[in-house]
C-alpha cells in the first residue's frame, strides 16, 4: 500500500487531528453551560474513543516499521490526538465532580 499522496492531504490530516481535541473541548464547555445538562454519561463514551484513537495510531506506526509506505506522521498525529483527548477527558471529570453553584 503506497500513500505517497499530496503533502496538502498530510498537512490538513495532522492538522486536523491536532486541532480536533480543542474543538471537542469547547463543545463541552458550550453544553456544560446549560446547568440541566448532566455530562457524566459522555466520559466511558471519551475515554472510549481516547483508546481508540490511540490504537489507530499504533496500527500506522506498526505498519511503518514493518516496511509499508504510511508517512508516520499519520501515526503521529493521531496518537497526538489521543493525548490531547485526556485534557477534555480530566476537564469533564473535574466538572462532574464539583457541585453546580452559580454564585
Amino acid at each position: 500500500m503506497n500513500f505517497g499522496g499530496s503533502k496538502l492531504v498530510l498537512i490538513a490530516t495532522v492538522g486536523l487531528l491536532l486541532v480536533a481535541p480543542f474543538v471537542v473541548w469547547g463543545a463541552l464547555r458550550l453544553a456544560a453551560r446549560n446547568p440541566k445538562r448532566d455530562l457524566r454519561p459522555l466520559l466511558p463514551w471519551l475515554k472510549g474513543f481516547r483508546w481508540l484513537a490511540w490504537s489507530c495510531g499504533l496500527l500506522p506506526y506498526g505498519a511503518y516499521f514493518l516496511g509499508d509506505h504510511i508517512p508516520w506522521a499519520y501515526a503521529a498525529a493521531a496518537v497526538t490526538f489521543s493525548i490531547g483527548l485526556s485534557f477534555p477527558e480530566r476537564w469533564l471529570k473535574e466538572h462532574s465532580a464539583s457541585p453546580s453553584s452559580t454564585t
